[in-house]
């Protein structure tokens, strides 16, 4: 998990300004995957949620989702 998300990082293009109502949301995702804030992440999910990374579990919830994230 780790690997594929600092690829990520090193690779993600930040568009701010894109249109769609989830714009806001995507790009602030992006910026805190790149300086690695966890809790950032985490709490764009809401408590409920399921992320489904490739080649892992699902992760169901915040608890989930924060432990699955790499460690900072």
């Amino acid at each position: 998990m780790a690997l594929a998300i600092a690829a990520l990082a090193q690779t993600a293009e930040v568009r701010p300004g894109t249109n769609g109502p989830y714009a806001p949301a995507s790009d602030a995702w992006q910026r805190y995957v790149v300086t690695e804030y966890v809790d950032s992440i985490v709490a764009l999910h809401t408590p409920d949620a399921v992320v489904m990374p490739s080649n892992a579990p699902l992760m169901k919830g915040s608890t989930a989702i924060r432990s699955g994230l790499p460690e900072i």
